[in-house]
């Protein structure tokens, strides 16, 4: 079985360059038996909210509300790092019994990439949605991040899906 992983489609991340996904991927969703939605927040203290002066995104902030609607179904979690992809959610999608799972979301260069690596690693098929991601820092970091995914993925995995 195939899942959808969205990943971080939340209103602090929309800009001129990330706007477009939502009604793409509220229309998506609905291809999929399981949709999985991620939320990032701000942990005070981390090592990643200090080395990348992170502001905002605080738990419960309107920049951390959801920019698309989820499905009715989707199950929503939350997540103070770049992944979500854990022990506990790799045995949620193995009693799924998912086989690959589609990405999509922001950012390219950053969460997306890291989770679809881990998903990797964790022996199920990623496959990132070149036309339903982008970067809030440009198309440069979207294509960049796309570039090293290629590589860290495979060439067959980085596709287009609308």
């Amino acid at each position: 079985m195939d899942a959808l992983i969205v990943v971080d489609l939340q209103r602090g991340f929309m800009n001129e360059h990330t706007r477009h996904l939502c009604e793409s991927i509220e229309r998506f969703q609905e291809r999929f038996h399981k949709v999985v939605a991620t939320r990032y927040f701000r942990r005070e203290n981390s090592l990643l909210t200090k080395l990348l002066g992170i502001d905002g995104f605080h738990e419960g902030s309107p920049e951390c509300e959801f920019a698309f609607k989820p499905r009715a179904d989707a199950l929503l979690l939350e997540k103070t790092t770049y992944s979500c992809v854990d022990e506990g959610f790799v045995q949620r999608l193995r009693a799924w019994s998912v086989e690959r799972a589609y990405v999509c979301g922001v950012d390219t260069d950053q969460c997306v990439l890291m989770i679809a690596a881990d998903l990797l690693q964790s022996d199920i098929v990623p496959i990132v949605c070149e036309d339903l991601t982008a970067s809030a820092a440009g198309p440069q970091f979207h294509d960049r991040g796309l570039f090293l995914l290629r590589r860290l993925i495979g060439r067959e995995q980085v596709r287009t899906v609308l």
